[in-house]
């Protein structure tokens, strides 16, 4: 019966961690073995250091995936150097995802924080876990947003912004060691999530409706950054867009980080923006001179 038990004991044990070492080693070391670790069908898929709490060194964040019949399943692991061993000091499985990864990290509070989360879904909903320690010392999940269409999360300034293409919809800051609401989303944080660009194409209603309130024909110059959002800085309501281009010459090239294009040679582009989402759309050409 004793060897029965033992058996079952180990055999969890290699269904939650990976198979990795605990002996102290440096962080270069223990990520290296890592990466060319498996456990229960499950190999590394990434990772990123993150000073998530006061200690030293920084955390290993780590994402290891297994296949299944309708994509992935996922395991997040936090690996933290405790007296003189590496050990897991959180984990969390995300189950029935297509691509888990990093969205976004940055300081909230006294320590940083990671947004991990997977975009589903023609409309590329964002499910997101926000992952961080309260007090210091505890590592745990912090947050969990889920279904944000067209989603899209920047931790800026120490406000975690979450949008919907380059509408900011909802702002957390950490306080007291808890996620709390920092106000409403407004057509300033449009402007800052992307960057302040020095043209703007602005949105607002008309009626019901969302209309353009731009010219239709834009003059840039080569490292103009264009960005679309809220026309009034003082807009609360909430947007949701579509943006299309015919820039076959790369005339503008795309922030895949922070919402936004920047001018990168002369030429001509041509958007097809959809005030309202799969309504009727507007041609704005911007030529860059």
């Amino acid at each position: 019966m004793k060897k029965i038990l033992f058996a079952f004991v180990i055999g969890s044990l290699l269904l939650i961690h990976p198979s990795v070492s605990k002996a102290a080693q440096s962080t270069e070391d223990f990520v290296e073995e890592l990466q060319y670790s498996w456990f229960n069908g499950y190999t590394y898929d990434d990772h990123r250091l993150i000073q998530l709490n006061t200690s030293r060194p920084l955390e290993v964040v780590s994402i290891f995936k297994r296949e299944n019949e309708y994509g992935y399943d996922y395991m997040i692991y936090v690996h933290e150097l405790k007296n003189g061993e590496w050990k897991v000091s959180y984990r969390r499985p995300v189950e029935y995802m297509t691509n888990l990864s990093f969205i976004t990290k940055g300081r909230m509070g006294a320590t940083d924080k990671v947004l991990i989360g997977s975009y589903e879904g023609s409309g590329n909903f964002l499910d997101a876990y926000l992952i961080g320690s309260p007090n210091g010392r505890d590592i745990k999940l912090m947050q969990h947003k889920s279904s944000l269409f067209q989603g899209g999360a920047w931790i800026i300034d120490g406000v975690l912004f979450y949008g919907s293409g380059s509408i900011v919809s909802q702002k957390y800051r950490v306080q007291n060691g808890k996620v709390v609401s920092a106000g409403r989303a407004s057509g300033r944080d449009d402007r800052l999530i992307s960057k302040n660009p020095k043209i703007w194409l602005g949105l607002k209603m008309s009626g019901d409706r969302a209309v353009y309130a731009g010219k239709k024909t834009v003059y840039a110059k080569v490292g103009d950054r264009i960005g679309i959002g809220r026309y009034g800085v003082s807009d609360t309501r909430g947007y949701s867009y579509r943006l299309m281009s015919y820039d076959g010459s790369s005339v503008l090239s795309y922030d895949t980080v922070r919402p936004g294009m920047t001018a990168m040679k002369r030429g001509t582009a041509v958007l097809s923006l959809e005030p309202e989402a799969y309504g009727d759309a507007v041609e704005i050409k911007v030529i860059v001179r």
